[in-house]
This record gives structure tokens, C-alpha cells and sequence, in this order.
């Protein structure tokens, strides 16, 4: 994200980084079957067809908590009974200096291979559309006044070809696993002009992995970037658009409004590219005044539910044009919290919001 405070969306502090080798032969470790809770499970009422509406929802996985796979299963099934039918599997990986040239997987903070494969596998038996999406992890870069939209490896070319073993080691998991959709970048603003180096890594990719490509690129130049869009199969966005004329009351008609003249852009991206556009990361926290910046984790203000069920609703009203969204996020532990004032929408009056509209859009 454009500030520097975006850093923090995440909500996790990183620990000092122990590098994985990023191969791919590590992926063939046998990954048991079983399920560590419940024996029944809920399945996705309408399974997303190709062409479909994304009915998204985030899930954003940071480390190896012993208890992710028992909470991941009861997770999921509360997220099919909110008739969600996609998801983006979003997780972390490091670099140490924003000029480095070493992208890596950290055997600690980044979700094991084994982790990832049971998350998909518990996905895709409820009947989920999984999207796989490492993020550049922004933790190491604020003390230098940097997000991941900012980096300036010294060497790019060697950049590129640490990032490209990260992304193919996940392509491959992708492939084996059934997950149709691979996300091969998320808001990397300073390096969106490498349409060479990007061109050479979906090669590399369409190799092992015939499912659907795409890069996210953020809201600060969605309408104005150098990406080679051709290169993928749909355009995602992180869609946290400024809304700065909103008042800390504002209601949802008049949110409503203020998306206006963004969806109208999103129109204009279409027709450029005739490609669809999913928005791969929308959503506000549950504080009062959230959606003038919806991508700040902290405002200052008191919790408020009420004005992410307004944001929620405004948003889904004003989906004309887009092709999906996933809202930010979700957590293997979320449906544990309660009176939660950060993203997550669960347990929550914006589930019922999302429950609601899903279901109609699926009819």
C-alpha cells in the first residue's frame, strides 16, 4: 500500500529470518489425509463454475501454529455456511533489505509446504476455489520508510530469478493439488516495467501449471501501471480506495457514491484489456471512520461493527464491472475472536452482509 502504515496490515510482527532452500523437491513429502476435527463437514452450496463470480473471502496464514490445521477445518466450514466460494490462500515470504536480491521462504514464518497442501486439500473437499498468493513480506523494509511497492533490488535480473523459484516452487504445489488460480505478485510497484523478466517467469510457470495466472497490483496505480496484463489470465486488484470526502458517519448510500467514480475506472481497465477484473483484496476494520482509508489497520477511533457493515454493504452495491473480490482477511483463528475491531468480518454483522449477497449472486 501507498503508506508506509500499510506495513502493518498484515497485524503480525516478524521475528529474525532462517531461510529455506526455495526448491521445489521439498513439496514431495507425503502430506497425511486425515482430518484432526470434525468428521462431518459443510460444503460450498453453489461451487464457483470458470466465468463465475468470485465470492471471495481472504485467508491470510503467517507461521505454523500447531493448532492451524484443527482451526483451518472449522474455518472453512464457517466460511462455505457463508456461502463463499472462493479463496485466496495468502501467506508471507522475506526479504531482508528492500535492495536485496534475495527473495526467500523462512522455514519458521512461512506456512509450511505441508500446511499449505493440507489447507488446499480441506479446501477443495468442500468444494472451494482456491487461489495460492505468496506476499512479499513488508516488516523488514520500515525502518528504511519502505513498502513492498518500493524495493529496488541492485541486481534485478537476480531478483527475479530467487522470486521466480519461490513462485514456481508454488506452482507446482498448485498443479499437484487441483488449486485453479496462482497469483504470481502482489503490489511489487517499482519492478511492474520488467515485462521481460515477468514474461520469462510465466514461461517458466505455464510449464508445470495449467490453471489461471494473475498479479494483483494496488489501488495507488490500478489505472496507471506498467504491468504487461496480457501475460495473465485476469486483472486483480488490492481495491482499498481512498474515500477521503466520507464523513465518520457516513452512510452506506453515500458510500455507495464514493465507489462510483472507482468503478467506473474498473470499466475503462476492462475495455483497455478485455480481461476480467477481480478485486483480490477489499475490506475495512471495525473502527468508526475505517472507510475513508480502508486500508489502515489502526484509526484511532472506537470499535465500531456497524461501519464495516456499511462499508460491506455499499461495496457489494457497487460491483458493476468487477469479476470477484476476496475481502481482507481472515485468519485460521478468526472465528475465535469476538468484538475483534480489525479486518475480519466473522462473527461479526458484516458476515451476514457477505451471507446474504453471496447467496442472491449465486441464484
Amino acid at each position: 500500500m501507498i503508506k508506509i502504515t500499510i506495513a502493518l496490515i498484515l497485524i503480525f510482527i516478524a521475528q529474525p529470518a532462517i531461510a529455506n532452500n526455495p526448491g521445489v523437491e521439498y513439496i514431495n513429502i507425503p502430506i497425511p489425509d486425515e482430518s484432526h476435527a470434525n468428521e462431518e463437514i459443510i460444503e460450498v452450496s453453489a461451487p464457483r463454475r470458470p466465468g463465475d463470480f468470485h465470492a471471495g473471502m481472504a485467508f491470510f496464514a503467517f507461521g505454523n501454529d500447531l493448532d492451524f490445521r484443527s482451526n483451518v477445518e472449522k474455518t472453512l466450514d464457517h466460511l462455505a455456511s457463508l456461502n463463499v466460494n472462493s479463496l485466496s490462500f495468502s501467506f508471507p515470504v522475506f526479504q531482508d533489505d528492500w535492495r536485496g536480491t534475495d527473495p526467500y521462504v523462512d522455514k519458521n514464518r512461512t506456512p509450511t509446504d505441508e500446511n499449505i497442501i493440507f489447507f488446499i486439500r480441506q479446501a477443495k473437499q468442500r468444494g472451494f476455489t482456491v487461489m495460492i498468493r505468496p506476499l512479499l513480506d513488508e516488516s523488514s523494509f520500515i525502518n528504511d520508510g519502505k513498502w513492498r511497492g518500493l524495493i529496488e533490488p541492485k541486481d534485478r535480473r537476480e531478483w527475479f530469478q530467487s522470486y521466480s523459484d519461490i513462485v514456481l516452487r508454488y506452482a507446482e504445489i498448485a498443479q499437484k493439488e487441483g488449486a485453479e488460480i496462482l497469483n504470481i505478485g502482489t503490489e511489487l510497484s517499482s519492478l511492474e516495467r520488467e515485462t521481460g523478466m515477468w514474461t520469462d517467469m510465466v514461461n517458466e510457470i505455464r510449464k508445470i501449471y495449467d490453471g489461471k495466472l494473475t498479479y494483483s497490483v494496488n489501488w495507488h496505480n490500478a489505472f496507471d501501471n506498467d504491468f504487461s496484463w496480457n501475460i495473465v489470465d485476469f486483472i486483480s486488484i488490492d481495491a482499498f480506495f481512498p474515500k477521503e470526502e466520507l464523513g465518520k458517519e457516513a452512510t452506506t448510500e453515500e458510500m455507495i457514491q464514493a465507489w462510483k467514480p472507482w468503478i467506473e475506472e474498473v470499466k475503462k481497465l476492462k475495455e483497455e484489456h478485455d480481461k476480467p477484473v477481480v478485486f483480490t483484496e477489499v475490506g475495512t476494520v471495525s473502527q468508526a471512520g475505517s472507510f475513508s482509508h480502508s486500508w489502515r489497520p489502526e484509526h484511532g477511533t472506537e470499535t465500531d461493527m456497524e461501519a464495516q457493515e456499511r462499508y460491506y454493504k455499499a461495496t457489494l452495491e457497487s460491483l458493476e464491472a468487477v469479476d470477484g473480490i476476496y475481502w481482507w482477511a481472515v485468519q485460521a483463528n478468526s472465528i475465535e475472536k469476538l468484538e475483534d475491531p480489525g479486518f475480519s468480518p466473522l462473527n461479526k454483522p458484516a458476515e451476514e452482509v457477505i451471507r446474504k449477497y453471496y447467496q442472491n449472486i449465486q441464484r
